[in-house]
This record gives structure tokens, C-alpha cells and sequence, in this order.
């Protein structure tokens, strides 16, 4: 047994109305690690719909700039009078 463990006090039992410190820690910190690990399983899935929105919006624009390419074209082609 180290001295710092031999001097220091033991924690007081628990009662009803008192819980246990040492408890209330580790129910905290099994917390923070619950939502820590949800906050990154967020994080993964939100970039992946953002590229998912990214690369749909690119394609718009590529959609976009085909159909304009085709007005431009239609519109210039000779007309059949």
C-alpha cells in the first residue's frame, strides 16, 4: 500500500441520500464515452450525406449545363420553313 493510500481517508459508505462519489465518476465518464462514440458514429454518417448531397448537385449542374448546350443549339440550328 502506497502512504498517499494509507493517509487518505476511506470514502464514506453510501447511503440513500448520499451516493457513493466514486460511482457518480464512473457513471460520467461511462456517459461522456457513450456520447462521445455517438457524436462520432454523427459525424461519420453526416459527411457521408453531404458527399452524397455534393455529388448530386454536381451532376445538376452537369445536367444543367447539357441542357443548356442543347437550347443553344436547337435554337441555332436552320429552321425547317
Amino acid at each position: 500500500m502506497s502512504e498517499a493510500q494509507a493517509t487518505s481517508p476511506a470514502p464514506a459508505p453510501a447511503t440513500d441520500d448520499q451516493p457513493n462519489p466514486l460511482e457518480a465518476i464512473e457513471k460520467l465518464e461511462t456517459m461522456l464515452d457513450d456520447m462521445g462514440s455517438k457524436l462520432d458514429e454523427f459525424s461519420q454518417n453526416s459527411t457521408k450525406h453531404f458527399d452524397a448531397i455534393e455529388r448530386r448537385l454536381e451532376k445538376m449542374g452537369e445536367n444543367l449545363k447539357e441542357m443548356e448546350r442543347l437550347s443553344e443549339n436547337a435554337e441555332s440550328a436552320p429552321s425547317a420553313d
